[in-house]
């Protein structure tokens, strides 16, 4: 019986051993880390300088981040993901306007919903003209 037992919970064990930290110091959340220091870049733009900015370009932005912290898995992480995790830091402090073929924008909830919107027209605005001479370049690149 005894014997069952131990054959039984070995995985719990390994699994124990595996997250227990070993050097008495507590192990570093590398993805808390990198949200963390996206948000203190986000604080001045989005709430004194009353920007707004792409979800998409966040997560380019947090996926850098994450890569310069070492990650390898850094450019799996979806839009939606940080959208949720923004909305949560911030809470009633942002507005996330979702659109239906793209990945969203945000602002601070002072913005009015008219400046808002001008914003994102020409944020998406900016950003076709850089998928367009991103384009070009790797054109002429292979040329």
């Amino acid at each position: 019986m005894v014997g069952n037992d131990i054959a039984y919970h070995k995985p719990c064990m390994n699994n124990f051993k595996a997250q227990r930290v070993h050097s008495g110091k507590p192990r570093r959340n590398l993805c808390a880390v990198a949200f963390s220091r996206l948000v203190e870049e986000l604080e001045a733009p989005l709430f004194h300088d009353l920007s707004g900015f792409l979800v998409k370009s966040l997560r380019d932005q947090y996926r850098e981040i994450l890569r310069e912290l070492g990650i390898k898995t850094a450019d799996q992480y979806r839009s939606t993901t940080l959208k949720c995790k923004l909305q949560q830091h911030f809470g009633g402090r942002v507005s996330i306007l979702d659109q239906t073929c793209g990945s969203g924008f945000i602002c601070a909830s002072a913005v009015p919903l008219g400046d808002a919107l001008e914003k994102l027209r020409r944020l998406e605005a900016d950003h076709k003209e850089d998928e367009k001479y991103h384009a070009l370049r790797q054109a002429a690149k292979i040329i």
